[in-house]
């Protein structure tokens, strides 16, 4: 009787120990998959921290050549803001000779058209004049005091003509300097507009570089920190 039980008390001592044998081979087997896994872990995020110092690297190198060229432009903007106020002035000056100019033709143009409301009245003035006479007086009489009359038209006539040829002559002169400022103001308004196509391709520019350091989570501008980095 005591055989026997001595017999189950060492089988039940074998099914522990095999039981407790296999919950060890599973635990162990959890653990080393368990490993597997953070080992798999480990490797990417290694692998994402070497991507994100090149990165690092990168954007410094960039943020270095793009300071050392905005070191440069910056000059190069001033005298170009320099150049269009310079420029605006200039434009305001040709606008106001330009305004000077068209109202100085049109003043000639009313004194041309005055002048020549005033030679018609004279020649209406000398018909009339050279038929009351013929009315009047014989033809005798009529011959002479016609001739001086004519020649009197004629004089008359002459200086009106020197007159009209002589506004005729501002006129065109006027006309020549108002195309001229017309030609240098859109000489001026075409560098302006030059300029101001400069103006916007560098803040283009500065915008595509800040959403290039823009973070693409929070999409906050690092282009601060990363100068930081470089500084030091």
């Amino acid at each position: 009787m005591a055989g026997t039980d001595s017999q189950k008390q060492f089988l039940t001592l074998i099914r522990d120990f095999a039981t407790e044998k296999s919950q060890s081979e599973r635990r162990v087997s959890d653990l080393r998959k368990h490993y597997s896994e953070l080992q798999t872990a480990f490797d990417a995020a290694n692998a994402d921290l070497e991507n994100t110092k090149r990165s690092k690297e990168t954007i410094e190198h960039e943020l270095r050549c793009f300071q050392v060229e905005s070191s440069l432009k910056d000059p190069s903007i001033q005298a170009q803001e320099a150049r269009i106020s310079l420029l605006q002035q200039e434009m305001s000056k040709l606008e106001s000779n330009l305004g000077d100019l068209k109202n100085d033709e049109s003043v000639l143009r009313d004194d041309f058209i005055t002048k020549m409301l005033e030679f018609n009245k004279k020649l209406r003035k000398l018909q009339e004049m050279s038929v009351d006479y013929f009315r009047k007086d014989g033809h005798t009489e009529l011959s002479s005091t016609v001739g001086e009359e004519k020649l009197r038209g004629k004089q008359a006539s002459f200086d009106i003509q020197d007159n009209l040829r002589a506004l005729e002559d501002k006129l065109a002169h006027a006309g020549d300097q108002i195309r001229l400022e017309e030609q240098e103001y859109q000489e001026e308004e075409n560098i302006h507009k030059e300029t101001a196509e400069s103006e916007k391709e560098y803040a283009l520019l500065g915008q595509l570089m800040q959403r290039r350091y823009a973070c693409p989570n929070c999409q906050l501008d690092n282009m601060a920190d990363m100068g930081g980095t470089v500084s030091t």
